[in-house]
């Protein structure tokens, strides 16, 4: 796999060099499929670059490339492509090739969307140990969407040190390099991931109790942002019948702290201040100040203009 992802990529800059011809651009999709997590960078650097030359077909054909890559982050960055993008050519292109997806697995683009939130390697609660042979180091994922570093000791530290002379080469040398990789995907994660709940925020996407909990309470990322947020529980008539929000100990709690329950066939979503009464607004801002949480995206300060009789 290694020979083969060495070559693919010889391959495609070997077609950059010359000109990166149109007539041979079933280079990209040779790159894509077998060239590992190294093409997935080439491509999203290529997707930046082409536009700016005046080559906007061949971007959008890096971008369906890409949405066939084996490598987990490749649709992740499609997705966030078809969000956010300076150029609206190749913003649809991501978005056609990310419904194709969804169309093939038979989900709604959102669906998909939510199933591709990676874990980069992190357990439930959001660490993930790296060994250096005798030294090890835990990584944890704060709610501030920060990642904060311990020694075996417990001790926390600024950052994830060099390897030393005392350390196992092969394992301090690779471990080094995970991490490096880890902040730069987190950087891009949770970058896609706040565009998403903005605009679940703005268009009422709403998730099933189970679902909600799969996405935003199995999925380390998901989980940090959940924390931060105030959720609404929808009945049939589109109107937020309750408010709750989630701990970092897995436990829901109400605005006055009260426990609560979620239904797995409850209809849940991002709760808009303009849904909520003075009282349960001032409520749900105390808590969030108590705690010391800030929100991971505007929510409760959002303004709010409130249409009167007239």
């Amino acid at each position: 796999a290694k020979e083969l992802a060495a070559f693919a990529g010889a391959v495609f800059n070997l077609w950059l060099e010359q000109g990166a011809a149109s007539k041979q651009k079933w280079v990209l999709t040779f790159s894509s499929v077998f060239g590992g997590q190294e093409m997935v960078e080439n491509l999203k650097r290529q997707i930046n670059q082409w536009p700016q030359e005046s080559r906007g077909a061949i971007a959008c054909d890096a971008v369906n490339a890409l949405a066939i890559s084996p490598e987990p982050e490749a649709l992740l960055l499609v997705d966030s492509i078809s969000r956010k993008f300076k150029f609206k050519q190749v913003k649809a292109a991501a978005g056609k090739a990310l419904t194709f997806a969804a169309q093939a697995l038979g989900l709604s683009t959102e669906e998909l969307a939510d199933r591709i939130v990676p874990d980069l390697g992190l357990d439930q609660r959001g660490t993930r140990t790296f060994h250096y042979g005798p030294r090890s180091f835990t990584v944890t994922l704060t709610p501030a969407l920060e990642l904060e570093i311990q020694n075996q000791e417990g001790k926390k530290i600024k950052s994830m040190p060099a390897p030393g002379k005392q350390d196992d080469p092969e394992l301090a040398n690779a471990a080094s390099a995970e991490f490096k990789s880890l902040k730069k995907q987190i950087k891009a994660t949770v970058s896609t991931q706040t565009v998403r709940l903005e605009q679940a925020l703005s268009t009422g996407r709403i998730w099933t109790g189970a679902g909600w909990r799969e996405l935003f309470v199995q999925k380390p990322i998901m989980r940090q942002f959940a924390v931060g947020l105030i959720w609404g529980v929808y009945g049939e008539n589109g109107t937020a019948d309750a408010t709750f929000r989630y701990l970092e100990d897995g436990s829901l709690n109400t605005a006055d702290e009260d426990e609560y329950e979620l239904a797995d066939d409850a209809r849940v979503g991002l709760v808009h201040p303009v849904e909520l009464s003075k009282e349960v607004l001032d409520a749900w801002k105390q808590q969030l100040e108590d705690y010391e949480i800030k929100q991971p995206i505007e929510q409760l300060s959002r303004p709010v203009a409130r249409v009167s009789e007239e």
